[in-house]
């Protein structure tokens, strides 16, 4: 998409344009919205103020920006994953990232079980007890 070589201010530029001529002038196309709500929504705008900008439904606008906050989702998962094997606390990741303790928990939780669930191949018997210290303890 060309939008992701814009600058940030041109993109600022971009949703003030919009966001006129979703009141005072040509409407957009539904392709050209649907290319649009996922770079709203990187720049911070919420699916509400999104589905108001382009005169569609808030249900349009997140089945839109849907693949963008799976991605995010995921990236910060890995992101969580990466500092408690860093040996940060719940508490520290929690601080860092901007969510609360008890989702951290969840978050490694899952990924506890998921190696439980599907161990990786590993070749020798250190590494072995390594991966059991990570993932059990």
């Amino acid at each position: 998409m060309f939008w992701s070589v814009l600058s940030v201010d041109v993109l600022v530029s971009l949703w003030t344009a919009t966001k006129l001529n979703s009141k005072h002038g040509l409407q957009l196309t539904i392709d050209e919205k649907k290319k649009l709500a996922p770079t709203f929504y990187l720049l911070g705008k919420n699916e509400a103020e999104i589905a108001d900008v382009l005169a569609v439904s808030i249900t349009s606008v997140s089945n839109w920006v849907k693949n963008v906050k799976d991605k995010i989702e995921e990236a910060q998962k890995q992101k969580i994953v990466e500092l408690y094997l860093q040996c940060l606390t719940q508490q520290e990741i929690a601080n860092k990232i901007g969510l609360t303790q008890g989702r951290i928990a969840q978050i490694i939780n899952n990924f506890k079980d998921e190696k439980i669930n599907n161990p990786p191949i590993l070749e020798s018997g250190g590494q072995c007890l390594l991966w059991l210290i990570l993932v059990l303890f």
